[in-house]
């Protein structure tokens, strides 16, 4: 998965900090609908592995990924200048699945652009759901009233009446009240290497007006891996935010009521590279 920002663009502050600084409690694998109270914001949060989505079948809400301690972490810089961090996160039970998931992340320098590997394994002896999103956070200054997404996609659906009422395209005016809207889409479209691409914009007013130049971001990854994108429209003031959030399995709907609620199945020693 990589994440761009326009060349034009100045460096400021753009990801998500929500009133819960430092994530609460002390469980790795909250029940039920606990991740939300343990949300920590930031640039990325990556949900699953055993789940995403609401609770279900002893999964809480969004899985145990986010607030596992990786292991093996280590930094490195490339001959090129870049930072690499790699690191380890298991999903593992001593009576059940082993699955690992190996990352590296690459902040470029003298670019814009951060890029990030998965690969994910089934170290087990049965076959396993693997469930991926890869929850892509914007604020201020890239998220404002009027901020565009693209996205081309066939497919577009509303996850209720409240996100069927705020289109997805156009970041709404803030409002007094708690309230999100959530969208899926599907079909994605994809360019020669078979990427798909989300671009956000802030208007080109503000972004002049504040910044003294345009301001984009954008999202890409491989849409064979992780075929779905939901997007986050969370317009409460004080609150504020954006999630652009790569997925390989559905977040919502009837495509949840079959095995393992739509998540694909890892057989035994083979890998996986979401990204």
């Amino acid at each position: 998965m990589r994440s761009e920002r326009s060349r034009r663009w100045r460096a400021s502050a753009s990801v998500v900090v929500p009133p819960l600084m430092i994530p609460r409690g002390g469980a790795l694998d909250p029940a039920g609908e606990g991740w939300i109270g343990r949300f920590g914001g930031g640039a990325l949060d990556t949900c699953g592995l055993d789940n995403i989505g609401p609770a279900r079948d002893g999964r809480g809400l969004h899985g145990s990924h986010h607030l596992t301690p990786a292991e093996d972490v280590a930094i490195t810089r490339t001959p090129e200048g870049d930072v690499e961090v790699s690191g380890v996160v298991d999903s593992s039970r001593v009576f059940g699945r082993r699955v690992t998931l190996r990352r590296r992340i690459r902040i470029a320098l003298g670019r814009p652009e951060v890029l990030v590997e998965d690969v994910i394994v089934n170290e087990g002896p049965a076959p396993a759901d693997v469930a991926v999103l890869n929850h892509v956070n914007f604020g201020v200054p890239v998220v404002v009233p009027g901020t565009t997404v693209s996205l081309a996609a066939l497919g577009r659906t509303p996850r209720d009446a409240a996100a069927e009422a705020v289109p997805w395209e156009v970041f709404p005016y803030p409002v007094d009240h708690t309230t999100e809207s959530v969208w899926e889409h599907t079909g994605l479209a994809v360019d020669g290497q078979g990427r798909a691409r989300a671009v956000v914009r802030t208007p080109a007013a503000v972004s002049e007006a504040t910044l003294g130049a345009p301001l984009e971001a954008a999202v890409s990854w491989r849409a064979e891996d992780l075929p779905r994108c939901v997007q986050w429209i969370y317009p409460t003031r004080g609150g504020w935010a954006l999630g652009i959030e790569p997925t390989n399995a559905p977040l919502f709907g009837t495509d949840r009521s079959g095995p393992h609620a739509g998540a694909p199945v890892l057989e035994p020693g083979r890998p996986a590279r979401p990204g």
